[in-house]
């Protein structure tokens, strides 16, 4: 772990120029057509983290990169922060993102569950993560439309799913308001938005 201070995210390393790709995002597997997506440019990766920077400065500012820090110093100090990073800001290539988010995940898993690590990028890669989550949490609600009456008796029945056996239920409801099962998926998720 990096005795970095707190205000700072990393020390003052010198940027690598032959950078290729972030060590640590290659996967121990020989899955050619998955690796290709891990590849980040090394200027791609400081777009991204400048990306970062100006979306966590004014929606986020939980977890914050110092403009002073070399992307590769980031990637060599905190691997996992980095890896979470590039996942909220590769929005732009679906493919890419679902690749980095997989290695992220698996990544994860290998450094809490079976080697018990605990430290603060760990810490800081989650918080950047489950942000990210809550994020899509809450634009799912307002794309389905349940932060708003129904418009009609077809988006109700569309969304909700009245024919299916989990949407069966002894609640009486009229269509001019959203079921119990969607009321309680919107308070979740009004919930998961503003913890």
């Amino acid at each position: 772990m990096s005795n970095s201070t707190p205000s700072n995210t990393c020390s003052q390393l010198s940027q690598s120029t032959d950078l290729v790709s972030p060590p640590g995002f290659h996967s121990s597997q020989p899955e050619a057509a998955s690796n290709y997506l891990l590849e980040i440019p090394p200027e791609e990766c400081q777009t991204l983290i400048n990306d970062y920077r100006r979306m966590s400065s004014h929606n986020f500012p939980y977890v914050i990169i110092s403009e002073a820090c070399p992307v590769a110093s980031l990637i060599e100090e905190r691997p996992m922060l980095a890896q979470a990073v590039f996942i909220t800001t590769t929005w732009r290539t679906p493919a890419r993102q679902s690749a980095l988010k997989d290695k992220f995940l698996k990544d994860l898993g290998e450094r809490y569950f079976n080697r018990s690590e605990r430290s603060l990028d760990l810490l800081q890669a989650l918080i950047v993560y489950f942000g990210w989550l809550a994020s899509l949490v809450v634009a799912l609600a307002v794309e389905l439309g349940i932060d708003q009456k129904p418009m009609n008796v077809t988006q109700h029945d569309m969304i909700i799913g009245s024919n299916t056996v989990l949407a069966q239920t002894h609640e009486a409801v009229s269509s001019k308001f959203w079921g119990y099962e969607a009321r309680r998926a919107y308070i979740g998720a009004y919930t998961i938005s503003t913890l």
